[in-house]
């Protein structure tokens, strides 16, 4: 990591590894020695301000942003995840003022971990005097509070702003997939999907097995009909994985079966047949549709619906049919192509719609 990254890890990390963020997606904690020196009680009353600053929606939102991100961009640094989290979710002058806590306090990874189950678990008791004591404490409890003619400039943050009054990110290379623009700006708007960088979304970029399966489980809620946490079949994935207990409930509901059957290849990208088939399988698991019984006649309208795997024939015709899956143009499906980001948001999207509609 480069020296100029050192500030960024601070903030991003401290904050959200002592609150929200971690360990989300079976992303490990940093591990802390028990014989290092406890930290100074003034960094965690720092910490616990920190914390009550950010209201329950707000952590909430941190929280998805995090793990969306993570889930659709393995290979990003964590602490640049958490980071885009906090930017993205609180107001900018929060955010500025939690940036200025941490720097002031020197707050490390390391002491956000030591005292996380402290910080948490710790209302912070507000100071019993105001910095600005002309300022009523209770304001909401006068009859007509006065604003002064020429109010000084403040720091504080409003205890609960607006919600749903954030814009959306605007992403520069939406362009590339206009006809996904309005499925991905939803997407990010609700906390089900994240850019790869506050500016950009990567529409173009590859999914990978593990991470569409991600989307899929928790986009249905069916980690919910799995009473005990199962267990991956598969030789290819670790249980720390942290898309190991999606495949493995996935494979307990019949919705993957791997490349063979002892892998599942989760680094590889999903093809636009396999993520068909998966849909369609998830969507049977929540009992939104069903495929057992499903005519293939539909395919007719793709000029290549002989390069159809078998296995994936059904599923593809009852998402065509459900009008939950396009085609690509010059009247090609594209079975074999890899599917990209804007594909699988689009199709997530109309998913996760289906299942509210049906709710």
């Amino acid at each position: 990591m480069e020296k100029n990254s050192g500030f960024r890890r601070k903030l991003a990390m401290s904050l959200l590894a002592a609150s929200v963020a971690l360990p989300v997606a079976g992303v490990a904690a940093p591990q802390v020695s028990a014989a290092e020196p406890a930290v100074s009680e003034e960094k965690k009353d720092v910490m616990k301000e920190m914390l009550e600053k950010l209201t329950p929606e707000e952590k909430a939102a941190i929280q998805q942003k995090a793990m969306t991100d993570m889930l659709m961009n393995p290979d990003k640094p964590l602490e640049q995840v958490a980071e885009d989290a906090l930017r993205e979710t609180v107001d900018p002058q929060k955010y500025q003022e939690i940036k200025k806590e941490v720097e002031e306090a020197d707050i490390t990874v390391e002491d956000a971990m030591k005292a996380r189950d402290e910080v948490t678990n710790s209302p912070v008791t507000p100071p019993a005097q105001p910095e600005t004591p002309e300022q009523p404490e209770t304001p909401e409890q006068s009859e007509a509070p006065k604003q002064p003619e020429t109010p000084a400039p403040s720091t504080d943050i409003p205890a609960d702003p607006e919600q749903g009054t954030k814009p959306t990110p605007k992403f520069v290379d939406l362009e590339k997939a206009p006809w996904a623009k309005d499925a991905i700006q939803t997407l990010v708007a609700e906390g089900i999907l994240a850019g790869v960088a506050e500016d950009k979304f990567a529409p173009m970029d590859n999914v990978t097995r593990a991470q569409y399966t991600r989307l899929l489980i928790q986009a249905l809620k069916l980690n919910q009909k799995v009473s005990n946490p199962p267990k991956a079949p598969f030789t290819d994935i670790k249980q720390n994985d942290w898309f190991a207990l999606d495949v493995a409930t996935a494979a307990k509901l019949g919705i993957v079966s791997g490349v063979s059957k002892t892998k599942f290849d989760p680094n590889a990208p999903i093809t636009r047949e396999q993520m068909a088939a998966m849909t369609a399988r998830a969507m049977e698991a929540a009992q939104l549709i069903k495929t057992t019984e499903q005519k293939t006649d539909t395919l007719n309208q793709f000029k290549d619906k002989n390069r159809i795997a078998s296995w994936a024939q059904k599923d593809v015709a009852a998402l065509t049919e459900q009008k939950l899956l396009n085609g690509m143009s010059g009247g090609m499906f594209g079975p074999k192509e890899k599917a990209n980001r804007a594909q699988a948001a689009v199709l997530i999207h109309k998913v996760y719609s289906f299942a509210h509609e049906n709710e």
